[in-house]
């Protein structure tokens, strides 16, 4: 067995996060675990025109037949740093997602009107249920459901040529069903061969608030000593987080504000699960849609032919303006950089009002981020940072290293993999981008 990684350990061995792409070559075949666009540099201009992330590896784009088949791409979860560069060209190898996981792709995607190109196949795995991959089905793999900030999120166990390889992809345990994933995830899952883990918070895990539901409690303190609006610039992705604003709203006697994209995310995901999920659907009484036609349009757009996307999306019944905006309680209004265009217009009054940044500090340095928030402090608006990483504390690694006892420890998605070896020794492998590992 052969494990490479294409991108996500870093140029030089030195660590990076974002654009997670790894192989696994059989005996017989080979398989892709993500495909992500990496994550912009800083002070690095965006050229619209120019296709990202895009990877040279023999059979992605063409056949070819002085390489092993290239099969299958394994996507963890719906966050673009893992499965964007699907959209930028069409793919050979078919790609294997669970069905909830495609929905969340394609509701992302469609913000830049793109979508997962029609050529690609697409096969459905099911949560803890085994499938296969590779020519012959050599691939034995094992999917995990994981707890993190986007809606759908996976580990999974892989079995290959006599060996075990457990990817983590992105994960934690402090969302809200992180205890629950997390406590399955450790009765399940045995030894490991090759543990292949994220280490997003090695260096920086110092944060100020380390649980969903202490997040959920800053805020609405903040709704008690505020009579004005609560706007939260956030990810529409980070289903915990909207689920928590939508119960403050409905503790705190106030409206919750949602634009279409975000409604549709919410009910898709309680459509797809149903009471299992524990998410509300979009027609509880203290939730509103935003009339943004501009999103509606777009999604209209895109999902013209889908059938169940476009009930959904029919069933939305938003008022105008005067009316979405007339209530005499003050709003939760979970907002994105995009929405200065319709919040400049239609807010009249800030006073007493509040913006909660809850997303990564390293956004920040973004232009689009630094001008709505410099347009909230033109009109007076306090500011506060309340955010919970998606990520694993170095205590939850230390819990899969104990539960896994792998005999080789490969950091991916971190800025600091030396850092591994000061917890765990000479397990860790630190390698760079293109390097084989055989085992």
């Amino acid at each position: 067995m052969i494990l490479i990684i294409h991108r996500g350990a870093g140029e030089s061995g030195k660590g990076e996060i974002g654009g997670n792409c790894i192989e696994l070559q059989s005996s017989k075949s080979r398989i892709l675990l993500d495909y992500g666009a990496p994550l912009p540099k800083r002070n690095e201009k965006q050229d619209k025109n120019t296709l990202k992330g895009i990877l040279n590896i023999p059979g992605l784009y063409t056949e070819t037949t002085k390489e092993l088949p290239l099969t299958d791409i394994i996507i963890s979860h719906s966050h673009q740093d893992h499965y964007g560069v699907l959209l930028e060209k069409a793919v050979k190898p078919k790609i294997r997602v669970s069905r909830l996981l495609e929905d969340f792709i394609r509701i992302s995607a469609s913000n830049r009107y793109k979508t997962i190109p029609k050529e690609d196949k697409t096969d459905y795995f099911t949560r803890y249920v085994s499938f296969n991959a590779g020519i012959n089905d050599e691939f034995q793999i094992y999917p995990y459901p994981m707890d993190h900030s986007a809606a759908e999120a996976f580990s999974f166990e892989i079995k290959v040529d006599g060996k075990t390889i457990l990817y983590t992809g992105d994960f934690r345990n402090h969302g809200h069903k992180g205890d629950t994933l997390f406590k399955r995830f450790k009765e399940r899952v045995g030894k490991a061969d090759i543990l292949l883990t994220e280490g997003t918070m090695m260096g920086r895990d110092d944060t100020r608030i380390k649980t969903e539901k202490e997040l959920m409690s800053k805020i609405e303190k903040i709704s008690a000593n505020y009579s004005g609006h609560i706007f939260v610039l956030c990810s529409f992705q980070n289903i915990d987080l909207i689920t928590s604003l939508i119960a403050i709203a409905k503790n705190t006697q106030r409206e919750l504000l949602l634009g279409p994209y975000a409604t549709l995310i919410l009910d898709v995901m309680q459509t797809r699960m149903g009471w299992k999920s524990k998410i509300p659907s979009s027609k509880i009484p203290y939730l509103k849609i935003l009339p943004l036609r501009e999103e509606f349009k777009r999604l209209r757009i895109m999902f013209s032919k889908d059938k169940d996307y476009k009930e959904i999306l029919d069933s939305f019944k938003p008022g105008s303006w005067d009316s979405t905006l007339s209530s005499k309680n003050k709003y939760i209004i979970p907002i994105t950089s995009s929405y200065l265009r319709w919040i400049a217009p239609k807010i009249k009054s800030f006073k007493d009002s509040i913006l909660v940044y809850s997303m990564w500090e390293g956004y920040l340095e973004d232009p689009k981020f630094y001008e709505i928030i410099e347009y909230f402090e033109e009109k007076g608006v306090a500011k506060t940072n309340l955010h919970v990483s998606g990520h694993a504390y170095i205590k939850t690694l230390k819990e899969v290293v104990d539960k896994t006892d792998p005999d080789i420890i490969i950091p991916i998605h971190t800025e600091y993999p030396e850092k591994f070896k000061e917890l765990f020794g000479d397990k860790v492998h630190t390698v760079k981008n293109g390097e084989e590992i055989k085992s």
